[in-house]
């Protein structure tokens, strides 16, 4: 894709993530089996993660062209910043649904919430250094850790791709020979749900992916021999995920749990479940190029919009999930609350998307700054057609994320 059009595709599986992601992260849905993790090997935090790297190379790498590294940082600091605000705030809110459910006589161990309920004193305080993390908010510091590392590994990616991928798979080497080398919370036990310094390999590569796709406009053509390997990959996940939920619905003989294959472990990134997504990732963008019209669709607009409004999706689908888990452990067991669940929190994420997008454009409006990029509306004639070019032109520029 030409460089500064947007690729909606990312959008739009960024919104796919962020549904995924709320609909797994409420305990007790039997709607999370139909979602990305249901599929395959990996599940929508490597969708996430990757494709944060990949934004993030396009972002700073325009900065760090036109400004350098410092301002390039500093850039960095700042987002860093607005991501621990909407990290503090949801972890308040979860924390704040967590209090009402247990009032009410509901069970919140699920939600790793009794610690910061029964001696908020140290529990609090662990949160805000880091330290630790109630059920499904990690993956904001996450994102806070990796960024601050973007801009020196962009300049060195700058000299060498390969370099910068290397520096990252010593980072992953260590922390599957060191395990221990991970944020500890009070308790001495890992705080995080997942080990920062093996999760940044995911970040970066997708970072090489990003700054690859500025500096190259030529589309990378790979040879059948790769895509069959990717396919049979794919397959070999597909079928273990389904023999997973067989044998738990006991049409197999035996207990089958993927996570204690070796190499499949979500804490230390898997090499294999690592390699599963990047067959994945490989596969879909090869088979669905960024030219395709779908991606323009009304049908796919409130995911494109959910990607592109993606903090305030996130954050809010953290309180959502604690919310629908709340609300299954008061009535378990039950399809339709299961159902009702599921459909609540994914009109409200479109909501907030929606908003979120609508109160952007309105402070585009009033800075006189370009409104955000939105999806080309399909021509009715020739002659719209030009005018909407003219208007996508103007629109190009996008906002540092």
């Amino acid at each position: 894709m030409p460089l500064g059009r947007r690729d909606l595709r990312i959008d739009c599986f960024r919104g796919i993530a962020l549904f995924s992601i709320a609909v797994d992260h409420t305990v007790g849905n039997a709607f999370g089996q139909l979602t990305l993790r249901g599929f395959g090997v990996s599940d929508a935090a490597e969708v996430f993660v990757f494709l944060s790297g990949l934004v993030c190379a396009r972002a700073y790498g325009r900065v760090l062209d036109r400004q350098g590294l410092l301002v390039a940082e500093a850039k960095a600091l700042r987002r860093a910043g607005v991501l621990y605000a909407a990290h503090i705030a949801a972890l308040l809110g979860a924390l704040a649904l967590a209090a009402v459910g247990r009032s009410r006589g509901l069970e919140v161990e699920a939600l790793r919430a009794a610690p910061f309920l029964d001696a908020p004193s140290v529990a609090l305080p662990a949160a805000l250094a880091l330290r630790e993390m109630p059920y499904a908010l990690d993956i904001l510091p996450l994102y806070m850790v990796f960024l601050v590392a973007l801009p020196p590994m962009l300049l060195l990616a700058r000299y060498s791709t390969l370099a910068m991928l290397a520096v990252s798979a010593a980072g992953y080497a260590v922390a599957v020979c060191f395990p221990g080398l991970e944020p500890m919370s009070a308790s001495g036990a890992p705080g995080w749900f997942v080990n920062p310094l093996a999760w940044q390999l995911l970040f970066f590569l997708g970072v090489a992916v990003g700054a690859d796709s500025r500096r190259d406009a030529a589309a990378w053509r790979p040879g059948l021999g790769l895509n069959l390997v990717a396919a049979v990959l794919i397959a070999v996940g597909v079928a273990a995920r389904v023999a997973e939920t067989l044998a738990a619905r006991g049409v197999l003989d035996g207990a089958f749990d993927l996570e204690v294959l070796p190499f499949t472990e979500k804490r230390l990134l898997g090499v294999l479940r690592l390699a599963w997504f990047l067959a994945a990732a490989h596969l879909v963008a090869t088979l669905l190029p960024a030219g395709l019209a779908i991606w323009r669709s009304a049908w796919l607009r409130p995911l494109v919009r959910c990607g592109q409004q993606a903090l305030p999706v996130y954050a809010t689908g953290v309180c959502i999930s604690w919310a629908g888990s709340l609300v299954l452990a008061a009535w378990p067991e039950r399809r339709v609350v299961d159902l009702v669940v599921t459909a609540a929190a994914l009109g409200l994420l479109m909501a907030v998307a929606r908003a979120s997008e609508a109160l952007k454009a309105r402070r585009a409006r009033g800075s006189g700054a370009p409104a955000p990029l939105a999806p080309a509306r399909d021509d009715r004639s020739r002659s719209t057609g030009r005018r909407d070019r003219r208007t996508s032109l103007g629109s190009r520029s996008r906002p540092v994320r």
